[in-house]
This record gives C-alpha cells, structure tokens and sequence, in this order.
C-alpha cells in the first residue's frame, strides 16, 4: 500500500487532532494485513513519516525550515521508518 499525505492549512474551517499513538495490526504474524484500518492510525501513520523526512530529506527539511509553527508538532515524534525494528542485545 502507498499512502500520501499533505501538510494541512494551519487555519483550517474544521479540524480534529491526531491520535498519534494510533496502531493498526494484523490479527496473526502470518497475516499481517488488518481487515481494516482506522483512520486514526493512517493520520498517525503519515505524521511519523514526515517527521522522519523533515530529518532525512533536505527538501523537506528545509520546507520545515520555512513553516515552523506548522512543523513544530512533527518534530516532538521519534522520526523512524514505519515498521521499524529495534535491535535487541542477545
């Protein structure tokens, strides 16, 4: 699945906030797919992903550069890849 996402109007006519803690997962390891996904969870979704670009990209980081009220709340989130794993010590 691709997803796109744009930053919004920073005076928008109606708004809602983020879960940002929003997940959606499988039901099996070996079915990783869920049958649905929230909304929520593809809103939180793409915010992560662009506050991992806003650290890797230049062009976008430098679009933050010129907005920053309007990336401010991106750059609180731990920018990582979606389905990063983290390493663990055996």
């Amino acid at each position: 699945m691709l997803t796109y996402v744009a930053l919004p109007d920073m005076q928008p006519a109606s708004a809602r906030p983020v879960q940002l803690d929003a997940v959606t997962y499988g039901g099996h390891p070996l079915a990783p797919s869920p049958a649905t996904v929230d909304l929520d969870a593809v809103a939180a979704h793409a915010c992560r992903h662009l506050a991992m670009l806003a650290d890797t990209d230049r062009v976008v980081a430098t679009a933050a550069l010129l907005l920053p009220e309007l990336w401010e709340p991106l750059r609180k989130l731990a920018p990582v890849p979606a389905g990063a794993l983290t390493a663990v010590a055996v």
